[in-house]
This record gives structure tokens, C-alpha cells and sequence, in this order.
């Protein structure tokens, strides 16, 4: 559309309306990389479990959930910071790469993870944890940002 249509008496006003509502087929090709937390869970007697998705694929169709989603929409905030948390590391310098472990973002990403392992995990007693951060291409290759040493499954220990 250009000046001259849109200020063209003849075109009708609900047409510019009507393009509102029309899907930009082109906003769904800027998602190109995403962003995942994975974690594995290690035993007392130092086994160690394989790298699984903290988010496991959800599928519903449950058209409730569109409404009231409490839950849901806890999940799609961490994924938002957990996305601008390793967007901001692949755009740093090696200084700051090098010293992640110990930045407020590191500590948000453990955070987040320990909650989310904690209700994964049923057997909680002696056992610990690490993360990483991945990010996945559409051509099939990954990417590991940051990977934590054994974090304690409790805060406080």
C-alpha cells in the first residue's frame, strides 16, 4: 500500500481495517534460534542421569487454558528470561562469558531450574543437580552457552 491508494477516495476505510487482522506471515521467520534449559540429576553414589529439557513439550487441547492459565503463563515468563538470558550471552565478550557463574543472570537461571527440578524429581533425598544452557538452530545444530557445576536440589544446603 502506498500514499496515494490510502488517501484514494474511492478506498474503502474498513480495508485498512481489515489488514489488522491479517497474519504477517514473515513475523514467524525471524525465529530462528531458540533457547532451552536442560538439566541431569546426580545421584549420591555419583551416577548420573542423561541431559533432559527442564520444559517438556506440552500439548493440550484444553481451550481453558486460553482464559485462566496460571501455570502457563509462569512458564512462558522463565522461557522469556531464560531466552534473554542467553541472548545476552551470545552477544557479550569472553570477560563476561568467563564470568557468568557468577553474574544475578546465572543465579536467576539456577533459580529456575532448581524449582523446576525439584517438582520433576521424586526421590529428593542426597541428590544434585546441574544445567546448561543450549541454545538449537533450525539446522540441527546446538549450541551449549553455560553449563553449572552440581548445584544441591534444597537452597540451602
Amino acid at each position: 500500500m502506498n500514499v496515494e491508494s490510502a488517501n484514494d477516495s474511492s478506498f474503502k476505510n474498513w480495508k485498512l481495517v481489515l489488514k489488522l487482522f491479517l497474519p504477517s506471515w514473515n513475523f514467524f521467520n525471524d525465529f530462528d534460534a531458540v533457547a532451552r534449559l536442560e538439566f541431569c540429576v546426580m545421584r549420591h553414589d555419583g551416577g548420573e542421569a542423561g541431559w533432559r529439557p527442564l520444559y517438556p513439550t506440552n500439548t493440550t487441547r484444553s481451550w481453558g487454558r486460553v482464559i485462566f492459565n496460571p501455570s502457563g503463563n509462569l512458564e512462558l515468563l522463565e522461557k522469556s528470561l531464560i531466552d534473554r538470558v542467553a541472548t545476552s550471552l551470545r552477544e557479550s565478550d569472553a570477560s563476561t562469558k568467563a564470568n557468568f557463574a557468577r553474574s544475578v543472570d546465572c543465579e536467576l537461571l539456577t533459580r529456575i531450574a532448581r524449582v523446576r527440578v525439584q517438582q520433576l524429581v521424586t526421590e529428593a533425598a542426597d541428590v544434585s543437580f546441574r544445567f546448561r544452557l543450549v541454545v538449537a538452530d533450525s539446522m540441527a545444530a546446538s549450541e551449549t552457552l553455560f553449563e553449572s557445576t552440581a548445584q544441591p536440589l534444597a537452597p540451602g544446603q
